[in-house]
């Protein structure tokens, strides 16, 4: 966590989260706005579905975080992770587990966010939609589209004991890329999505 804390957020990020499933699935907000409360009870007053009772029960409010949820019943191009799986290297399979996939559901938080607490809140409220859909419908990928970030579905259990424990989820929010210098024979690690919080990766 203190990663995150090292300096302030300057340009304004826009957090989205993809989940990847086996079997057609209808993210209904109302049914995840139940789930979340389920799962962090700390949050349940401040989870509901705005939507509830229309024809577009599709936004997740997470405290002052909307979040849209947007669900469809055929898999994404085989392109659409390439820049993920390059950058992968904590999940070797993740190309052909991923390919699998039937459906996807895309959550994204609504505008952009910008400042320290604005960003850590709406990523905290994304994941915890993102782990929490995951774990309801069975994913068999989270990807989180500011650190490239691929998440096995088996391992949702540990991001939510992670918020649950009041600590950040930071298997999603932080990647980490490996570099080597043939030169001067030298191998480092990158980070990925640490921008978007503190304004700089490491």
């Amino acid at each position: 966590v203190c990663l995150l804390q090292i300096g302030p957020h300057r340009e304004p990020m826009h957090v989205s989260s993809t989940l990847y499933f086996s079997n057609p699935v209808s993210a209904n907000a109302s049914a995840l706005a139940a789930e979340v409360s389920r799962l962090f009870p700390k949050f349940a007053g401040q989870v509901s579905a705005p939507g509830e009772g229309g024809s577009n029960n599709n936004l997740l409010r997470l405290g002052d975080t909307i979040i849209a949820i947007l669900d469809f019943d055929l898999p994404q191009p085989p392109e659409a992770l390439e820049d993920a799986f390059k950058v992968n290297f904590t999940w070797p399979e993740a190309r052909q587990a991923i390919a699998q996939h039937k459906s996807h559901v895309v959550l994204a938080v609504v505008g952009e966010q910008q400042g320290f607490e604005n960003v850590t809140g709406a990523a905290q409220a994304l994941a915890m939609a993102a782990l929490a859909l995951a774990g309801l419908h069975g994913a068999i990928a989270v990807f989180w589209a500011p650190s490239l970030a691929l998440l096995r579905g088996k391992s949702v259990a540990s991001g939510i004991e992670d918020i649950q424990a009041g600590r950040a989820p930071l298997d999603l929010w932080v990647a980490f890329s490996p570099w080597v210098d043939r030169e001067k024979r030298t191998v480092g690690l990158l980070t990925i999505g640490l921008q978007g919080f503190v304004g700089r990766e490491i």
